[in-house]
């Protein structure tokens, strides 16, 4: 009887385990995907137009070899950008395989529910026939408290090559606001040449 209790509770310790793991790759893992397309990158060396914007005063740059670290600073607001924590299992309103009403793409949008409290307040991937063939990736990242106010959108267009993935091009729109400080809105536009 009692090898039995104990059976029971490592069964059900391990199914616990196994559902906290479902419960991580729940959504569209952003992270992994944006890290698969820095890997990809970082093995060419492309000219890159950057434009960047700050309160209205914009200043464009060539970069001519975009490197890794290049790239891992451009995409970072992607690569920590994650829904798949187990305290947001159910934090948000997943839509699936909508037409995309500008394009001939699909869409997945997730979308934060008023009561999470979630930087990531929406994730929209669009693709053309199913996931493993994603050509859009839009997020908005919010990060509201007594001492600050952000917002960021990320909007980014990428397009195959053989078998990888490349940035078509980057916007990253935003704005800061710090208590006593001035706020601060910018733009970058990254587009590989």
């Amino acid at each position: 009887m009692r090898n039995s209790i104990i059976l029971f509770l490592l069964l059900a310790g391990c199914q616990s385990v196994i559902s906290e793991k479902e419960a991580i790759n729940k959504y569209f893992d952003l992270p992994s995907f944006t890290q698969e397309l820095l890997s990809a990158q970082a093995k060419t060396s492309t000219q890159v137009t950057k434009i960047m914007e700050v309160n209205g005063v914009s200043e464009s740059v060539l970069i001519k070899h975009s490197d890794s670290l290049f790239w891992a600073k451009e995409l970072s607001p992607l690569l920590v950008s994650t829904i798949n924590k187990p305290s947001l299992a159910d934090a948000y309103l997943v839509e699936e395989h909508l037409s995309d009403e500008f394009s001939n793409l699909l869409k997945t949008t997730y979308t934060a529910k008023p009561e999470t409290l979630t930087t990531i307040k929406k994730l929209e991937i669009k693709y053309l026939k199913s996931m493993n063939e994603i050509r859009q990736v839009y997020a908005i990242v919010k990060n509201d408290n007594l001492i600050y106010s952000t917002q960021l959108e990320v909007h980014l267009w990428v397009n195959k090559r053989g078998n990888l993935l490349f940035v078509d091009s980057l916007t990253t729109t935003g704005f800061n606001k710090t208590i006593f400080l001035d706020s601060m809105k910018y733009k970058t536009v990254v587009i590989p040449i």
